[in-house]
Parts: C-alpha cells; sequence; structure tokens
C-alpha cells in the first residue's frame, strides 16, 4: 500500500519567524495524526519567498513510486493564488488526470496527487479569533474589536470580501459588540495611519477595544506598526492588545486534519 503524505502548501514569506510558524504547524500536525492510518507524513513547501518550492517538493517526494501526495493550500484570502498560481505550479511538475468535486487529481513520476481545495478560511479566522478572545478573559459586551490583516495591494477586492464576512461571523458569536478591520501590512506600505483612524472611529460606539491580528505569525505588524497606531490614536488607555497570532493553534490543527480526512479521495 502507498504511503500518504500531507503536503501543506502556504504562502511564504521573508520573515523565518512566519515560514517557522508554518514548519511548526505541520510538525503538530504530523504529531496529532499518529494513531490514525490516513497520513503517514506532514510535509510543507511554500508558493514563494522561501523554499522548498512546490515544484521542487513534489519532485522530491515523487522520487519514491509507492507514494500518494495530498496537497492543501493555506492561505487566508483564497484569491490568484489559489484559483491560478498553485494549479499552475504543481502542474509544472505533475500531469493533471481529473478534476473532481473539491479535488484535482495529477500523476507525477507514478505517484497520485491530490491538489485540494483550501479549507473554508472563513471558520479557521473567526473560531481562531473567539477562541483567542476568550483567553484574554474579557467581555465582549459593549466593547469593540478591530482585526488587523496583512491585506494586498493587486487583492484588495478578496481581502475585503474576507473581512466583511469574517466580521459577520464574530457579530454572530459576539451579537452585544462592535466589530470592524484593518490593515497594516503590504496593503497601506505598513503604515500605522489607517489602524489609528480605525481606532479612533470605532471609540465614538466601543468603550474598550480589543486589537486581534488575522496574521499566521509574530512579526513587524505586530511589534511594530499596531503600537504605533495605539500610540497614534492617543486611546492607549481603552486598548487591549497581546501582539499574539493565530499561529499556535491545535483547534486550527485539528480542523485542518479533520477536512483532509472528510475530503480526500481514498
Amino acid at each position: 500500500m502507498a504511503s500518504r503524505i500531507l503536503l501543506l502548501i502556504a504562502h511564504g514569506s521573508r520573515s523565518s519567524a512566519w515560514n517557522h510558524a508554518i514548519e511548526t504547524f505541520c510538525s503538530n500536525l504530523q504529531q496529532t495524526e499518529q494513531g490514525h492510518t490516513e497520513i503517514d507524513e506532514v510535509r510543507w513547501c511554500y508558493l514563494e519567498h522561501a523554499q522548498p518550492t512546490i515544484q521542487s517538493a513534489l519532485n522530491l517526494l515523487c522520487q519514491e513510486r509507492e507514494r500518494e501526495i495530498i496537497c492543501l493550500p493555506l492561505f487566508l484570502s483564497a484569491g490568484h493564488h489559489v484559483t491560478h498560481d498553485i494549479p499552475n505550479e504543481v502542474g509544472l511538475a505533475a500531469a493533471q488526470l481529473d478534476r473532481r468535486e473539491g479535488v484535482t487529481l495529477y500523476e507525477c513520476r507514478g505517484c497520485r496527487v491530490q491538489l485540494m481545495d483550501p479549507p473554508p478560511s472563513l471558520d479557521l479566522i473567526a473560531d481562531n479569533i473567539e477562541r483567542r478572545i476568550k483567553r484574554m478573559g474579557v467581555s465582549m459586551d459593549g466593547s469593540g474589536l478591530i482585526v488587523v490583516y496583512y491585506g494586498a495591494k493587486k487583492y484588495m477586492r478578496q481581502w475585503n470580501h474576507l473581512a466583511f464576512h469574517v466580521q459577520s461571523r464574530l457579530l454572530e458569536k459576539f451579537p452585544h459588540s462592535q466589530i470592524g478591520w484593518s490593515y497594516a501590512g503590504e496593503a497601506v506600505d505598513f503604515l500605522p495611519e489607517s489602524l489609528a483612524e480605525a481606532i479612533r472611529e470605532m471609540a465614538q460606539n466601543a468603550g474598550r477595544i480589543m486589537i486581534i491580528p488575522a496574521l499566521v505569525a509574530v512579526g513587524v505588524v505586530q511589534n511594530d506598526i499596531i503600537p504605533a497606531a495605539v500610540i497614534m490614536s492617543q486611546l492607549e488607555d481603552r486598548i487591549v492588545y497581546t501582539g499574539d497570532s493565530m499561529l499556535p493553534d491545535a483547534e486550527m490543527e485539528r480542523s485542518v486534519l479533520e477536512y483532509v480526512h472528510s475530503n480526500m479521495i481514498r
């Protein structure tokens, strides 16, 4: 029987901390999967900015013919990267065979490759934020929440779509609160002004204001941009901010594995 490898595809970053968070996430997936028979190994690769690339990972993993590769994109915003760039990269290493609901099948050096559609990011993000708020031990009644995204200028329509729907999910979870979003990464040239303005606007309708980064790992946004925006807003005494990130998150690990188990072709 062929061994089955889960290959997680992430965007990749020039930040070693960001990439390390992904690699730790995959290592935790491997440990969580122990004792089950569906996945024998978990690996990772990146679309850009880091190694290994999608092509190099597939070429390496498919050197042994008795293998099946389950490719899972893990992206916050399912835009052009997911619909176009990742299939193109997989297609450079493997031949497409078939498309089924939720999965595209390829063949690479005699190994079957399944490229799964990404898991629903709305639930992953909203549930992750809910857990982080509960860990703070702060009531959301009458409070405000600003979710801070990285953003990308080329794909702002997709980012705004994601942020709007995450906002809707969070309002269902915290109906007696004010919830909004802002950007602090590439979308705003890593400048704090837009977030500072979002804080001042939120303060008109909420008492305490929580700031939660919807970012994979801790980096310059949490360490520099958000604190600068808080100071610029002149509302430091009303803000709750812990400077954390989406990962690590054991519940997200379990959700991703459940998604893989439910959707891969056996």
